[in-house]
């Protein structure tokens, strides 16, 4: 076997590999012979067929299969010879294929293109700075959590009262989303849809149309979305809303004392409920915080690192984020020409959030290698156990669910990810 490298081009590789006729006819003549000893051939007692008719059945089967052997074992072996590391599949394209007949059995030569790891050079870790924010439990945010439950608690009840709806009222309505298409806005039907009038939960204008209507009116509000809607395919878009008044409500909210407290669970006082916010707001915050710290020095590690990214890997990294998408707009009604707009809108975030995610699980990656902090089989046990308790799902099942190798390789990484992250923790300026 020979081989030599015929393009080097950023992370880009092919080999050429040949192979020589005296590998190839000793190939071909062990599965020949493999066959000869199973097959039993009419007039012929089993393993005494004679060869010529032995390779004229079975001699394109056997020419694959040696082709297909011969393929994998010299490109391993020309790996090895030349100290590569592919990242990804190769391409593989064979010029020849070995092939029994008259004469003499050729050699044949193939290449092998893909993608080698980049190499990566850790920098100096001290100059990755972040800011660690502070979690803080405020009196006003335990006031807003029990304002929320006071909501909760609410009672709606109908207004005795013959007028048109107004500010502050709670109305009951059915309304259907038309686009300009004709074509309904996705999510954008309802019935008995409970809503305060100047609550500003709709897009402008619905609310102001609902004001001054009577119980049992249908109305027909002209409205278009806002340029910075949160769906960016509905952004800026004219919509008609078809819209029917079924009541007019009033809420009732109940008043904030011990009652109320009990009310809300297994709380004494209005105290105990407070001092219950306080803590499950403060465990909440901290893990807030120490989420966004987690994410900063990660974000932070790739912004003091360079280096050429694979683009296959990328490419394929995008197409699962575009997949994802697919799969959430569809979800929400998304016909095919609105998926293509969207799509078209977003195809270069998709890229940038591809090599961003690319770059930084080749970065821990990396980390990991230097300082042997891939997970062992105790961290894996570990994590298990914890998992168990935290969900009270037998351990047993939790390791079934990560049987499958995608799955493995997935908990593997959030754990190495876990264990450079403290490893950056240590090393890293944190102020």
């Amino acid at each position: 076997m020979k081989s030599e490298i015929v393009e080097n081009s950023g992370l880009k590789r092919v080999l050429k590999v040949s192979v020589d006729p005296a590998e190839v006819t000793k190939a071909l003549d062990s599965e020949f012979s493999k066959i000869q000893k199973d097959v039993a051939l009419k007039g012929f007692r089993k393993g005494k067929a004679p060869m010529d008719q032995v390779k004229a059945m079975y001699g394109e089967k056997v020419s694959q299969t040696v082709l297909e052997t011969l393929v994998n074992a010299n490109y391993f072996d020309a790996l090895q010879e030349h100290s590569l590391s592919p990242i990804t599949l190769p391409k593989i394209d064979v010029a020849d294929k070995p092939q029994e007949g008259e004469g003499e059995v050729g050699g044949f030569t193939f290449t092998a293109e893909f993608e080698v790891k980049p190499e990566i050079k850790i920098g100096d870790l001290s100059k990755l700075t972040v800011t660690k924010e502070v979690a803080e439990v405020t009196d006003e945010k335990v006031d807003n959590v029990i304002e929320q439950i006071k909501a909760s608690q609410a009672e709606v009840t109908p207004l005795l009262e013959d007028r048109p709806a107004k500010e502050k009222d709670w109305v009951k309505l059915d309304f259907t989303g038309i686009l300009e298409d004709g074509t309904k806005v996705p999510n954008g039907e309802s019935k008995d849809f409970l809503l305060e009038l100047g609550s500003g939960s709709l897009i402008p204008g619905f609310e102001d149309g609902i004001a001054g209507m009577k119980i049992g009116e249908e109305k027909t509000l002209n409205l278009k979305f806002p340029d910075d809607y949160f769906e960016d395919s509905l952004a800026g878009t004219p919509v008609n809303f078809l819209v029917k008044l079924n009541s007019i409500n009033k809420k009732d909210f109940p008043e904030i004392n011990d009652d109320f407290a009990k009310k809300a669970g297994p709380f004494n006082s209005l105290q105990e409920l407070k001092d219950k916010i306080k803590e499950d707001t403060k465990a909440s915050e901290e893990k807030r915080v120490e989420q966004k710290l987690n994410d900063d020095l990660l974000n932070g590690l790739g912004d003091i690192h360079d280096f050429d990214l694979p683009d296959s890997i990328v490419l394929q990294q995008a197409e699962s984020f575009k997949n994802s998408t697919t799969q959430r707009l569809m979800s929400q009604g998304f016909d095919q020409t609105k998926l293509d707009e969207y799509h078209s809108k977003w195809e270069d975030e998709y890229k940038e959030n591809a090599k961003k995610s690319v770059k930084l699980s080749l970065l821990v990656e990396a980390i990991a290698q230097q300082e042997n902090l891939f997970p062992k089989e105790n961290d894996i046990s570990e994590y298990f156990d914890k998992l168990s308790s935290e969900t009270g799902i037998d351990t047993e099942k939790i390791k079934s669910y990560y049987a499958p190798n995608e799955k493995q390789r997935e908990l593997e990484f959030k754990l190495m990810e876990e264990n450079v992250i403290s490893f950056l923790k240590d090393k890293a300026t944190i102020s």
